[in-house]
């Protein structure tokens, strides 16, 4: 019999928060059905306990986002309606999102190491297996088409991840080397437009081609669903390609009908049909 869960406070964050539910708990009960030696599988999980430090450190940036948005967006009715006249303006805005975008790298470099540990890939610990700078196949993908062929699920879902991952990494790379192969990277804040109408937070990366700024916020809410979704995606996988039994399914709960105490995404089952 396997030793109870044990959940030690670490963070502010409880098993509320879908990051702690879903990265440790939730990783937890699926990897009891990966076929592996019990201390690999403990080295596994505390591997997700690490991703999910890191992903925390990306939810507690976006956190201070949102309420320095709430406050100034505040502040600025305040004086519209008392009849003056001001352009909300989120504080930190350029050092916040910058440190979000070394902390999501960061984040996919564990990813990596992820992979080398539940397949034993043996590509780099680094984000960089995940996409191609020349538009080429990812280092990534090309071992999943040698190891699974190019029409597996696996395959396809690592392709699948290589746009948003590619955007993670050439706008911090952009912070790190501005006017270098990724360009630079723009941040604008709130704006008053010439027609009167006020623009939220936009990013665009400025590399020569045609820019294409996109609401800062509604990126970085999608970023940090994908990086959450990518974690869980990889063990269901390798729980798929080396199961402790054949008859193990690996379902979705319906985001309405998930634990708010505990909102785990996925639950393990047994298909005694097959």
């Amino acid at each position: 019999m396997n030793p109870p869960f044990e959940v030690q406070k670490i963070s502010n964050h409880g098993v509320n928060n879908p990051i702690v539910a879903r990265l440790a708990i939730q990783s937890n009960d699926l990897l009891q059905w990966l076929n592996v030696k019990e201390a690999k599988r403990q080295e596994i999980l505390a591997h997700y306990m690490e991703l999910m430090r890191r992903l925390l450190a990306c939810f507690d940036i976006e956190n201070r986002l949102v309420n320095a948005r709430t406050e100034t967006v505040e502040y600025s009715q305040k004086v519209w309606r008392e009849g003056g006249h001001t352009t909300p303006h989120v504080i930190s805005l350029e050092d916040e999102v910058e440190n979000f975008l070394f902390a999501s790298k960061v984040y996919l470099r564990e990813i990596a190491r992820l992979i080398n540990l539940l397949f034993e890939a043996g590509l780099e610990n680094d984000s960089k297996i995940f996409w191609n700078p020349k538009g080429q196949k990812s280092q990534l993908v090309r071992w999943a088409e040698k190891t699974f062929g190019p029409k597996h699920s696996t395959t396809k879902m690592f392709a699948s991840e290589a746009d948003w991952i590619s955007e993670v990494a050439r706008k911090r790379n952009a912070v790190e080397h501005p006017g270098g192969w990724s360009g630079t990277l723009r941040v604008k804040n709130f704006e008053r437009l010439p027609d009167g109408r006020i623009r939220p937070p936009v990013w665009a990366l400025d590399d020569d081609q045609e820019v294409q700024e996109t609401d800062i916020y509604k990126d970085i809410s999608v970023l940090m669903d994908n990086m959450l979704t990518v974690a869980e995606d990889v063990l269901v996988d390798a729980i798929i390609a080396n199961p402790s039994f054949p008859q193990v399914m690996i379902g979705m709960i319906p985001e309405q009908e998930r634990d708010e105490s505990c909102p785990v995404r996925l639950k393990p089952t047994i298909n005694l049909g097959r």
